[in-house]
């Protein structure tokens, strides 16, 4: 017998955010302020993939998959996976208000969130007896 017989929506997941951004962006920082995020609640965080495609004339491609873990009980935890991809990704500088300059991206961006509460299977039915 397996767990499924008996267990169902083992996996519940929610809604998948989508996230599509174009002008300039701070790669660096986006990329620290996920990773804080999920730190600061608590969460294992895991950088699956980290793709860089060479350069088109048009710029770069980058893709970074994440996924974050955090056990809430015995018996289920948290599982959110944060996939972005970039576009036409070139280097600029740009002027920031106080007249320091900062190197930041210019392209388009992709991110996308999904997340889902996954349940113990057998592990949730040994700890019941």
């Amino acid at each position: 017998m397996k767990p499924e017989d008996f267990l169902h929506n083992v996996e519940a997941p929610t809604m998948t955010v989508y996230v599509q951004y174009k002008g300039v962006f701070d790669m660096q920082e986006l990329y620290e302020t996920i990773a804080d995020f999920f730190r600061q609640k608590k969460f294992k965080f895991y950088e699956k993939q980290n793709r860089l495609r060479r350069p088109s004339p048009f710029g770069a491609e980058l893709a970074h998959n994440f996924e974050a873990r955090r056990k809430v009980e015995d018996y289920y935890e948290w599982v959110v996976n944060v996939n972005i991809e970039t576009f036409d990704m070139r280097d600029v500088e740009v002027v920031l208000k106080d007249g320091t300059k900062k190197k930041m991206a210019k392209g388009r961006i992709w991110i996308q969130q999904k997340s889902m509460r996954v349940s113990g299977g057998m592990n949730c039915i040994i700890k019941l007896y």
